[in-house]
């Protein structure tokens, strides 16, 4: 095991400094040496092989999942679960096959824009400023604050209203101050590296569903026709749902998160020095 040990290490290092050399002609052929400070020999350096030696399953899968897990799980957040729910109360499984379309949708458009971020080493709005003008960039990012702002109100007005079907007794107003208060602090004051662990961790909270769906049963082979075999209805009630599940799913916050926490991750790892 030694021997397995020792000699995977050394092909780690070998192939790490193999893809840091290879980044390092990359941007001194395009000009872009003072730009990656991080490409100094302090950086070239593989990682220590006693912290990171022999780490379990656990640890191996957890280093695995990325900034496209939070990303992933964000976008369930309370307003899109009122959609969702909104959805099943009006038309049962009428809307369940467009899982089929939505998934893979999201699947790459995350992919993109991660992509974006590790190439450029910017956040979305810089890297569409430096191929396009600002009178295209400065609607779409107005926008963006509009939506975003709707979008946050949304949340939060839907937290509020989940607890208070614990709590009845909390006023409206003081579980939203509260709620504000909390995401406002742990965004300030908790570092990125900490705060990116605690999202992950969260996520497990979405087993939550899973654990629901079996409890609560229900007819699988309804289900399974109603996902593989669509149901359109040609009214306004169904159309509406049709746009907002879309909506809410690949919402446009979520493109510009992806980008800039693949660029922040980087940030942190010491590969780069600043988000472009």
């Amino acid at each position: 095991m030694d021997w397995f040990a020792n000699n995977t290490y050394k092909l780690y290092s070998y192939n790490y400094y193999k893809v840091r050399l290879t980044k390092k002609k990359f941007r001194h052929r395009h000009g872009l040496d003072d730009e990656d400070a991080s490409l100094s020999n302090s950086s070239m350096s593989p990682p220590n092989s006693k912290s990171s030696a022999k780490p379990n399953i656990f640890q191996r899968v957890f280093r695995l999942l990325g900034p496209g897990l939070i990303t992933g799980a964000s976008d369930d957040d309370p307003s899109g679960i009122a959609t969702y729910s909104q959805a099943g109360a009006k038309f049962g499984l009428g809307m369940v096959w467009l899982v089929l379309f939505l998934y893979p949708m999201m699947l790459i458009i995350e992919e993109m824009c991660a992509r974006i971020g590790l190439v450029t080493e910017k956040g979305l709005a810089s890297a569409i400023k430096k191929k396009y003008s600002k009178n295209f960039v400065m609607p779409l990012v107005t926008l963006l604050l509009i939506a975003n702002i709707i979008n946050i109100g949304a949340d939060i007005g839907a937290m509020s209203a989940s607890i208070r079907l614990v709590f009845p007794n909390i006023p409206f107003i003081i579980a939203t101050f509260t709620f504000v208060g909390v995401i406002l602090a742990a965004e300030i004051l908790i570092p990125y590296r900490k705060y990116s662990k605690l999202l992950k961790y969260l996520t497990l909270s979405l087993f939550a569903y899973i654990i629901t769906a079996v409890i609560g049963g229900g007819n699988w082979y309804e289900i399974l026709r109603a996902t593989l075999i669509p149901h359109i209805e040609f009214n306004s009630d169904f159309v509406m749902m049709f746009v907002a599940i879309f909506g809410i799913t690949i919402s446009p916050y979520l493109f510009f998160w992806q980008t800039s926490e693949e660029v922040e991750e980087d940030v942190q790892s010491g590969k780069i020095k600043e988000i472009g």
